[in-house]
């Protein structure tokens, strides 16, 4: 381990950045893979589970949001915002004209630190952050987000700042709060005084905007999807006293939780479709997959679920030290109306261009997890590129179980209409005695409803 290093043999980053810390009379200045033992994977483990504490109780987060890497200095003369011309008109006036704002969020025009995923949580978490972005030098505490020469756009985008992923240092108490079963946040910064009620329904909404920023951003390591959020679950949960499921919360809402659906269309490659190679968690985890996930509706809509399955049972095995961190493995049991159709899709020929040609006979749409292979009557994910390059690979099609989770109300009554309910189906595919998640039903094509007298089943998840 080493000591008194001196300045002089830091990145250039990391200069800087003391350069900062001393000028506001800061003693002193975590940076992670100084702090880190490198190599140690128990000190890894030890202090990636303290994160949060780190991050949410730091006095300022310093966003080296310019550098490419830390050899890329962050503190560097800026091209001029305000250009100045002539207009020749009958009165000549000199004026001056700036060039519109970039985005500073989840692109490389605000700077490669909003694209990594171990970088949410510590924008997320922090009171109070500065970016020194691109083009523009950004401070964002709990109440603003100001630029030093404009309003910054996109940030919200990013997952890093915003009302829906800035988080309160809070402790979560029950009161009485008539007409509603809400859940109080009591913030207990001796600096802010502030008692926000929210509906447990709003809570679960956060999450899931939470996660659609967080899993669109880039990863080295597929083994740290879970551990680079591990820090915003554990506040969480800290918050709503929910048990943690690999990305997901125990309680009456996990039905909702688990309707997430794959979000490829923003950047369809090859790699992406396919299932990661090395296990991270189970298919029912939005996690097991390395692509960005969304519920892609909006939070008037979201909030009106109403359930049809009952969870049996719901277990998640820890790897390592960490609470939040990564599982060796995970069950999940539940019962609902379900039923059995056909899947079909084509041989690989187009594969990038379009996930469309996945088809289940009776519905209109069907959103895969990733791409999907024949596994004897059944289907299953697919693992490696190599099972689509062997010649005999089989995407003919298969059988699959449809099971549904819930309903949203789409109407604007009190009284839901068979019209306004909007299904959320899980597509399962049989392996032994246990089923893993193909996909999503979205929306429902047969009239009536095929789920209207479907019976009763139950499944095992893994």
């Amino acid at each position: 381990m080493l000591k008194c290093i001196p300045e002089k043999r830091l990145p250039i980053v990391f200069a800087q950045a003391i350069s900062i810390v001393r000028r506001l009379e800061i003693r002193y200045l975590w940076i992670n893979s100084l702090c880190i033992i490198q190599g140690d994977q128990t000190d890894w483990e030890t202090e990636s589970a303290n994160m949060h504490e780190y991050y949410s109780n730091a006095f300022l987060n310093i966003s080296a949001a310019s550098s490419t890497d830390h050899s890329t200095p962050f503190l560097t003369d800026r091209d001029p915002i305000w250009h100045p011309f002539e207009v020749n008109t009958i009165s000549p006036q000199r004026l001056y004209a700036r060039r519109v704002p970039k985005t500073i969020g989840l692109s490389d025009k605000g700077g490669k630190l909003f694209t990594r995923a171990w970088a949410y949580q510590e924008a997320a978490l922090s009171p109070r952050s500065v970016h020194f972005a691109n083009d523009d030098l950004v401070w964002e505490c709990r109440h603003h987000v100001k630029g030093q020469h404009a309003e910054p756009r996109g940030l919200m985008m990013s997952g890093a700042v915003g009302n829906a992923a800035k988080l309160p240092r809070c402790t979560y108490a029950q009161l009485p709060l008539p007409g509603s079963h809400a859940a109080c946040f009591i913030c207990t910064d001796p600096r802010l005084v502030l008692v926000v009620s929210a509906i447990h329904d709003d809570i679960d909404q956060t999450w899931h905007e939470i996660v659609e920023g967080y899993s669109s951003r880039d990863l080295t390591f597929p083994l740290d999807r879970l551990p680079a959020l591990a820090g915003v679950a554990a506040l969480y949960s800290r918050a709503t006293q929910r048990r943690y499921l690999a990305g997901l919360w125990d309680g009456p809402s996990l039905p909702r939780h688990l309707s997430w659906e794959a979000n490829y269309y923003p950047q369809l490659d090859r790699e992406s479709l396919l299932q990661p190679s090395v296990y991270i968690a189970p298919s029912w985890s939005w996690a097991s997959i390395m692509g960005p996930v969304q519920w892609a509706l909006p939070r008037s809509i979201a909030r009106k679920f109403k359930s049809c399955a009952t969870i049996l049972e719901a277990t998640c095995d820890l790897s390592g030290l960490m609470t939040y961190g990564r599982v060796s493995g995970g069950r999940l049991s539940l019962r609902a109306p379900a039923i059995c159709r056909r899947l079909s899709c084509p041989e690989p020929q187009g594969l990038l261009e379009d996930l469309d040609f996945y088809t289940i006979e009776g519905f209109s749409s069907f959103l895969p997890d990733c791409l999907l292979e024949t596994n004897g009557e059944s289907m299953q994910r697919v693992v490696s590129a190599a099972s689509i390059n062997n010649p005999q690979y089989k995407s003919h099609g298969g059988k699959v179980w449809c099971v549904l989770l819930g309903y949203h109300d789409l109407g604007l009554g009190e009284e839901p209409d068979d019209d306004d309910l909007l299904p959320r189906a899980l597509v399962l595919g049989k392996t032994g005695d246990v089923y893993v998640r193909l996909g999503l039903i979205p929306e429902l094509l047969d009239e009536p409803n095929p789920f209207l007298d479907a019976p009763e089943m139950e499944f095992t998840i893994i």
